[in-house]
């Protein structure tokens, strides 16, 4: 069940969604975290921790920060519908399914102006011309407002159907049917 605002506000986390490695801009999230000691990190998948990463998480993010390494899409799902946002920071990705599945659950989304995730997000997103830990605590700021969060719920969830795998069958069976 998606929750509100003020529900969410009560016990804030930002997700960050599966692999860190260096493309991922894992590192520059947990900086900005520093900016936010009220809210928690939860960090779904990616295997167990380098040492840069317990590092940086252990200086940045101390006892504030959840790891998740292995659980099924219902509790995600459950994570996303009660988020702050997903902050998706990577450089490169082939499509980018962290962000569709976050908007289709109502959780705003802040991720990279780059690759494929420009093309999915397009302005149902706050997308981030530099991925470095001071653009993405400006976009939590930004996500923090109430008015801010409820109109990115709003235009992710719209955004998000345009990305249905019922959508995707049927348009697989026209371009079929065109041959």
């Amino acid at each position: 069940k998606e929750l509100s605002y003020n529900s969410r506000i009560s016990n804030p986390y930002i997700l960050f969604v599966g692999a860190r490695s260096t493309y991922k801009n894992f590192i520059s999230l947990v900086k900005s975290m520093k900016n936010f000691p009220e809210i928690k990190l939860y960090i779904i998948g990616g295997g167990n921790f380098t040492k840069e990463e317990s590092f940086v998480l252990d200086k940045y993010c101390k006892n504030n920060f959840k790891h998740f390494k292995n659980f099924d899409n219902d509790k995600l799902n459950d994570l996303y519908n009660s988020a702050i946002c997903l902050v998706y920071p990577s450089l490169y990705e082939g499509f980018g399914i962290p962000v569709i599945e976050a908007m289709s659950a109502g959780c705003p989304v802040i991720a990279s102006n780059c690759s494929s995730i420009t093309e999915i997000a397009t302005d149902s997103a706050i997308l981030l011309d530099e991925t470095n830990d001071v653009s993405i605590t400006e976009a939590i700021n930004k996500i923090l407002i109430e008015e801010n969060f409820d109109l990115f719920r709003k235009i992710g969830l719209k955004n998000s159907l345009n990305f249905s795998w019922d959508l995707t069958v049927q348009k697989t069976i026209d371009s079929y049917n065109c041959i």
